[in-house]
Formats: structure tokens, sequence, C-alpha cells
């Protein structure tokens, strides 16, 4: 039998843990066509859009990044959205003022709030991609109230 990945394994926890959890809030695939659902050069990537009210739209973004399986998870809510929905604005770092998810800050990591996979683990990977889901979901609560609060 083939060893999963850590990548392949944090994705597979995503898609069965948090995915439903957004679309439950209203969150769906983003309709832009440059966004990603799915593997993508550096990963994985899932672009979501929640286009029911256009005075305030919803976007988050879920990206895994190689090498350490770094998780990227943003948020940013546009107001009074004016146009087609394929032209609807994709989660960057270069947007001002976006939200990023964050782990809580703990003294046994004073210095690295970023969510992502030890570095050095004898944890198997399904094992070392449940921890880190569950310390997402433990995190969702602020990414739900920054969307839709």
């Amino acid at each position: 039998m083939k060893k999963l990945s850590r990548m392949k394994a944090v994705n597979e926890e995503f898609l069965s843990r948090v995915l439903p959890q957004f679309g439950n809030w209203g969150l769906s695939r983003h309709p832009n066509p440059r966004s990603y659902f799915g593997r993508d050069d550096a990963g994985f990537r899932y672009d979501f859009a929640d286009l029911n009210n256009r005075d305030d739209v919803k976007i988050a973004c879920f990206s895994l990044i190689q090498p350490n399986a770094s998780l990227w998870i943003k948020g940013y809510r546009v107001k009074q959205f004016v146009g087609e929905a394929t032209d609807l604005v994709i989660a960057s770092d270069h947007i001002k003022d976006i939200f990023t998810l964050t782990r809580k800050w703990s003294i046994l990591r004073p210095m690295y709030a970023r969510l992502e996979l030890a570095r050095k683990s004898d944890l198997d990977p399904r094992e070392q991609a449940r921890s880190l889901i569950d310390d997402v979901e433990a995190a969702l609560p602020k990414l739900m109230n920054y969307l839709y609060k």
C-alpha cells in the first residue's frame, strides 16, 4: 500500500471536515474562472464566494502550500459588488486589510502562529493532518465572525 503524503492527508481532512462547514455558511466555489478548486502548482487551493447579498459579498480561500504543508486561510468582504460574478476578486495578500486565520497563541509556539504541520514529526501523516485540521476547526469561528458578523 502506497504511503499517503502529508499534503494529501491534510487535503482529505479539509474536504471531509472543513468544506462542509464552509457550505453551511453559504460559501461555494468562487465564480471567477481564474480561481482554483483543488490541486494547483503549489499544492491545493480552494477559492470560495458567497454572493447571496451583493451589498456584502464574502470571499474566502483555503490554500495548502508545499513544501511544509503551510495553510493560508483568508477571508474578505466586498461591499456593494457591482458587475458580473466572474469578475469578483479572488482572495490574495495584495488586498488591503484581508483577514488571515491563525492559530491561538501558545507558550509552546510563542513566535509561531501560522497553521502548518510540524516540520519533523514521527506521527503518521493522517495523525498530523487530523491534528492540524483540529487547530483549523478551533479557529474557524474567527473566520466566520469576520465574514458574517
